[in-house]
């Protein structure tokens, strides 16, 4: 009877367990997944490409079979939620079918709404339209919001293969099953996706508000003349011959010249050279060489020029500065066109300049002797270096466009509080407090390197629970890793502990305030994301704004994250 009892007892222990089993089970329940399913539009099929490859079609696919990483959200309820793809073996190019899908969704919370608000490319927003939701085709339990499915009727015909029922958010009249241009869609290293689940069509949860837009804007390179003016060098020896009278060069007086396109603020260089049609014809000092800007009263108003080197046969020669103005007009040089007086034996010997010309600082000069012209001796070539600028006494950025410059492995982190302003250690790396206890967004700047602000992190306190996402500001910036971070107290915070990327988040990943943060009302966020970006960061020119943190506007800001942290610590 004991070996019975003992029996008994086990098998009564075991119902318990079982029973305690599937209450855990059904507790999870009370959650949907929500993942993205993704195929690409890559059709090649040789041995190392595979067709609509790299692709995810699971909430629980391993990222062994398709080298695709998941970043899946539980859907608890009404909230904000991020869902996102990281592509370890083949970056993600266009796609032929991308859908949200939330798993027991249509069961646990039938007649919800979903609306997507933002989907990124390598932590860039990429253009969407309103979208529809509704049960997913293939799991009558779930639901789903369509992104693009290139084999469904775009019409809708009663006999299509595409979903019907669907129901929007809002928008309804514009809601559309396919919401992007699957073209976006280009060197994917990461997709992400951000939704609001809500009970009632147009109902914001918790009134989150509108995502703020981005902190910063890229800095445009100057304006570039959709018409260049043409600069060229005016030249008479002093023997007046050989010559350069025409912008194009001049046969009689056995002359070659280079121009140099003025497309805007910039540097250029004008040029000559005497070994014209077979004759070589070496030139020696100078009646007159001037520096003209055909047309430039017309197309460079209010600018200023600055030369910056001139060389005979490849050698420097001494100069000083000159002034640069309208012409007066004569025979060779029109009355449009602004020049620069290098010498001029005529204006020398008499005393004369021009009233309107002004130095690169604008101010007025009569400088007609920038160079002694004894120093042309068996010239060859006669070179002139200089640069326009609309500012006076503002020398132009160099253009780096034609020789990009790449920063491998940066890290993107906060402009925040450093170590050092909190006086934990003498360190740059950096935190900001947020606050938890109002729903809403906040916003803070991410920095590369340190020293240019590369995008924006948003973060979104709702329903409980607080959410981190990056973007980043222009094309040519890509993420490589993420690691976020949540502290409750700056006893927490160390620098070993910021520098430490095994134990971080992804971005996206939804914290619990109550469970993660323990009901915090106040936390101190770290990022350190690792990058790569070039510069210019697009194909146009433009850069990255500079941050420099002494600057009265950063020092304000830093003052009042100060202020909070020293509020919560008085409470």
């Amino acid at each position: 009877m004991k070996r019975l009892s003992r029996l008994t007892a086990l098998l009564l222990t075991l119902a318990m367990l079982l029973s305690l089993v599937s209450i855990a089970h059904t507790e999870e329940k009370q959650s949907a997944t929500a993942w993205l399913l993704y195929f690409a539009s890559n059709h090649e099929t040789d041995s190392s490409k595979f067709p609509w490859w790299p692709q995810h079609k699971s909430a629980d696919q391993p990222s062994s079979e398709t080298g695709v990483e998941a970043t899946n959200a539980e859907v608890t309820g009404p909230g904000m939620y991020t869902v996102g793809l990281k592509f370890n073996w083949q970056k993600a190019e266009g796609a032929i079918q991308f859908n949200l899908v939330l798993d027991n969704a249509e069961s646990l919370f039938p007649g919800y709404y979903v609306k997507i608000t933002d989907i990124r490319v390598n932590g860039k927003s990429i253009d969407h339209k309103p979208n529809l939701y509704g049960t997913f085709h293939d799991d009558p339990n779930a639901g789903f919001a369509p992104i693009y499915n290139n084999y469904w009727d775009k019409n809708f015909s009663p006999d299509s293969t595409g979903p019907d029922g669907l129901r929007a958010f809002d928008s309804a009249d514009e809601a559309t099953y396919e919401i992007i241009n699957p073209d976006d869609i280009v060197a994917g290293d990461t997709i992400e996706v951000d939704f609001i689940v809500a009970a009632n069509a147009g109902e914001m949860p918790e009134d989150i508000g509108e995502k703020p837009g981005k902190l910063t804007s890229l800095v445009a390179p100057p304006p570039v003349l959709e018409d260049s003016a043409e600069a060229w060098l005016f030249y008479q020896s002093g023997s007046w011959w050989p010559a350069n009278t025409k912008p194009e060069g001049d046969s009689a007086g056995h002359a070659s010249s280079t121009t140099a396109k003025i497309t805007g603020d910039g540097y250029y260089t004008a040029s000559l050279s005497f070994d014209r049609d077979g004759w070589s014809s070496p030139v020696n000092g100078a009646k007159k060489l001037l520096l003209v800007v055909s047309d430039g009263t017309k197309k460079l108003p209010n600018s200023y020029l600055k030369i910056t080197d001139i060389r005979v046969n490849g050698k420097s020669i001494n100069f000083t500065d000159v002034g640069f103005g309208a012409h007066y007009g004569d025979q060779y040089i029109q009355a449009t066109d602004d020049y620069s007086i290098i010498y001029d034996d005529w204006m020398v010997e008499n005393n004369s300049a021009p009233w309107n010309h002004k130095d690169w600082n604008g101010n007025v000069t009569d400088n007609v002797s920038a160079i002694n012209p004894d120093d042309i001796k068996n010239g060859m070539t006669i070179d002139v270096d200089f640069f326009i600028t609309s500012t006076a006494g503002k020398a132009p950025a160099k253009d780096t466009s034609s020789d990009p410059v790449w920063f491998p492995n940066n890290t993107a982190s906060l402009a925040g509080l450093t170590l050092k302003d909190l006086g934990i250690a003498d360190d740059w790396h950096a935190i900001v407090p947020v606050d938890l206890s109002k729903t809403g967004w906040q916003a803070f700047p991410l920095l590369a390197a340190n020293f240019k602000q590369v995008g924006t992190a948003y973060v979104a306190v709702n329903n409980g629970s607080v959410t981190v996402t990056c973007e980043y500001n222009g094309f040519y910036v890509f993420e490589k890793s993420q690691c976020i971070k949540w502290f409750t107290s700056l006893d927490q915070i160390t620098k070993a502990e910021l520098t430490d990327v095994s134990n971080g988040l992804d971005c996206g990943s939804v914290v619990s305030i109550a469970d993660d943060l323990g009901g915090a009302q106040m936390a101190y966020l770290s990022i350190n994301n690792k990058i790569t970006w070039r510069n210019p960061v697009d194909d146009f020119g433009n850069s990255l704004p500079d941050y420099w943190k002494n600057l009265p506007q950063w020092k304000e800001y830093r003052a009042k994250l100060m202020e909070m942290i020293n509020a919560a610590n008085a409470e």
